[in-house]
């Protein structure tokens, strides 16, 4: 059985045992809990025009989910972006941005099985994707683009859900 215990400083220390151990718990924390999962993802389709020299992409990404519980409001992550266009199933639909998070709002309830939400958007990614152009110290270097996403930085490129938020 575990027991929990504080010093006279607010350090935690968890008993198990006969053993001690320091937490890395911090009085001032908060709970950091996984957002709940929604949907699953089956498919992402990016169509991705690239102006190597304004450092901008403009495309669409169709996703292809399947709700995991009752849905009508599907959360993407989608980081400084220019929505223009956002359809459900086919359909024009509703959406909020705030620059960060894209919802899309269905206008009932989605029923089982898959779903296709399509974004069309621009965006000049800060991360995500790096652009390289020549400059004083390297006048040769060749222009190019290229990708390192990881999770956390794949939305700033397209939307998409990032399950570590």
């Amino acid at each position: 059985m575990e027991s929990f215990s504080e010093d006279r400083r607010g350090a935690v220390f968890v008993t198990s045992g006969e053993r001690r151990y320091r937490s890395f718990y911090l009085p001032e924390s908060r709970p950091h809990f996984a957002r709940s999962k929604a949907f699953h993802t089956g498919h992402l389709k990016l169509e991705i025009e690239v102006d190597l020299q304004r450092k901008r992409l403009e495309g669409r990404a169709s996703l292809r989910i399947v709700p995991l519980r009752s849905l009508q409001r599907i959360e993407l992550d989608a980081r400084a972006m220019h929505i223009s266009m956002v359809t459900l199933d086919g359909g024009e639909c509703r959406y909020e941005y705030d620059n960060e998070k894209l919802v899309v709002i269905a206008d009932s309830p989605l029923s089982r099985g898959e779903h296709e939400v399509l974004v069309s958007y621009a965006a000049s990614p800060t991360q995500g994707v790096y652009f390289i152009q020549p400059d004083e110290a390297y006048p040769e270097k060749e222009v190019q683009a290229w990708t390192q996403s990881e999770t956390e930085f794949a939305s700033y490129w397209f939307p998409c859900y990032i399950e570590t938020r």
